[in-house]
């Protein structure tokens, strides 16, 4: 897998995501079109999660309409939640992974196990920071 590093902007969740799904190379996007499509599957992420509220609110110790208002603004940090949305939005599978001692090491996957794994987004978290892995 090869590094593709996103702006640590708060939007890094949707950026990498974005790249993945995208596949692209480094020179091959720019980051203002990383950046729309990166909106645009935040609006799809918060769009599913309302219309599938049953399945998120009750894992939320904060107001659940409140959450929605402010994962909808850019720059709010995603997690969890976000990342599992990702996945029903795109029907991807979700890899994340961490380095440890120099090694890339899978954190958890999300997804249904029928889902598209072989166009599974590859996500690299380090200190509150998602970069997309890439084929």
């Amino acid at each position: 897998m090869r590094l593709r590093k996103v702006t640590p902007d708060g939007n890094c969740l949707f950026s990498a995501a974005t790249v993945c799904v995208m596949c692209v190379h480094d020179d091959d996007i720019g980051e203002d079109s990383i950046r729309e499509n990166a909106q645009q599957l935040r609006e799809e992420v918060v769009s599913f999660m309302r219309e599938n509220k049953a399945n998120f609110e009750p894992f939320m110790t904060d107001n659940f309409e409140d959450y929605m208002c402010e994962m909808e603004k850019p720059h709010v940090w995603g997690g969890e939640r976000e990342l599992l949305a990702i996945a029903k939005v795109t029907d991807r599978q979700v890899h994340v992974y961490t380095e440890n001692q120099g090694e890339i090491v899978k954190l958890v996957e999300y997804g249904d196990a029928c889902a598209r794994a072989s166009d599974a987004i590859s996500l690299l978290f380090s200190t509150k920071h998602y970069d997309a892995l890439l084929p």
